[in-house]
């Protein structure tokens, strides 16, 4: 962190805060960006001053102040940007044509309640937009309808952008295996023992029953829809992961494996590839040519540590990048050439995010109550 320089401004006042490092000084100028009052502390050795520098800037952060940079190196954060509201495990985010959506927790006359933060890129609030339920566990983008797909407490809804409405789409509760994707003019969700693939005036095109199973007292569920919107890989059981046709819900191919319980899933652009996240088991990395229809391994994509579990993973828009996380570790590899780039660690972290891609930077929901974007 030598020579490291953070600026924050409060875009409510429009003063700013300084933040640098020099050598084992911490140094911090504050005020307007034409009167800037400066202090200067100097720390025992390099872990104490940064632990000071990401504490002073944390303390920033809460009381308003936005961290930006424009042009940040890899590794290094574009934004900082403070959600707070008390850790409930929910870390949803979706960037959007009209902004970036953060999930947020509050509390309102001593009662919990769930709304989404609208912020731009430069950290500015746009909105806040209260939910018609808590515990927002994953929001999705159709473009091609200008709506968000919303898994509140497993309920499912869409929020339309342009009206700026709600619609229930589940009507029950799931069990709560429930989950929500979105491919090109295609969503799919499942709650309450069904799976439903619909169009973008979310009428369906299929709307099949399924069963799940419990495994000491957890429940195997996964599911997601292809890019291209035609295909659909559903796990409900152990070691198993079915691949089905969007628009009408036929089994194409029954996968097999060594694995239990998966955490997430995404196809590959081409379609001839599906990546995995093991839920238990190895806590790794799964993959399954769908050409062959067998679960294969890839080296080039392997964690380098001696631990290979893997908290998070995304790919980028393009799919030319893997970015696998450990607790605040991030490791990004690419994903074409199929071979590790580097690794940097998360600020503002406990040991739980969620990872999302918003457009080229990394978007970054973390359990201490912070959503920051990274140049990877």
């Amino acid at each position: 962190m030598e020579n490291l320089v953070h600026e924050l401004i409060n875009h409510e006042d429009g003063k700013i805060i300084l933040l640098s490092i020099n050598g084992n000084t911490l140094i911090s100028e504050s005020g307007k960006p034409d009167k800037l009052k400066r202090t200067e502390k100097e720390f025992p050795n390099e872990q104490e001053v940064q632990k000071n520098f990401l504490k002073k800037e944390w303390e920033a952060l809460k009381k308003g102040y936005v961290l930006r940079n424009d042009n940040p190196n890899i590794g290094l954060p574009r934004l900082h940007y403070y959600v707070g509201g008390g850790y409930t495990g929910s870390l949803s985010l979706q960037g959007t044509d009209k902004g970036i959506f953060v999930y947020q927790n509050v509390v309102e006359a001593n009662i919990w309640k769930g709304q989404l933060l609208l912020i731009d890129g430069q950290g500015n609030l746009l909105q806040s937009i209260p939910l018609p339920k808590q515990l927002a566990w994953e929001i999705a983008y159709q473009e091609g309808n200008q709506t968000l797909y919303l898994d509140l407490d497993h309920f499912i809804y869409a929020y339309d952008l342009e009206s700026q409405e709600f619609e229930n789409l589940g009507a029950n509760k799931s069990d709560p295996s429930s989950f929500i994707s979105v491919g090109t003019n295609r969503t799919v969700f499942a709650s309450f023992g069904q799976l439903k693939s619909l169009d973008n005036d979310n009428k369906p095109f299929f709307d099949q029953a399924y069963s799940t199973v419990t495994i000491k007292g957890n429940t195997p569920f996964a599911g997601v829809v292809s890019p291209d919107g035609k295909k659909i890989a559903f796990h409900n059981k152990p070691g198993e992961i079915s691949i089905l046709h969007a628009d009408n819900g036929d089994l194409i191919a029954h996968l097999k494996g060594d694995f239990q319980m998966i955490e997430k899933m995404e196809f590959t652009e081409s379609g001839d590839l599906l990546l995995a996240q093991e839920q238990y088991g190895s806590w790794g990395m799964l993959y399954f040519d769908l050409i062959n229809n067998q679960q294969i391994t890839i080296p080039g994509l392997e964690i380098p540590e001696y631990s290979k579990e893997v908290s998070r993973f995304c790919l980028n828009p393009d799919q030319s990048k893997l970015v696998l996380s450990q607790r605040s570790n991030v490791h990004v590899f690419d994903f074409k050439a199929k071979k590790f780039l580097h690794s940097f660690r998360l600020d503002h972290i406990v040991k739980n995010c969620q990872l999302k891609f918003v457009n080229e930077y990394l978007g970054v929901r973390t359990d201490y109550g912070c959503f920051s974007l990274y140049k990877v």
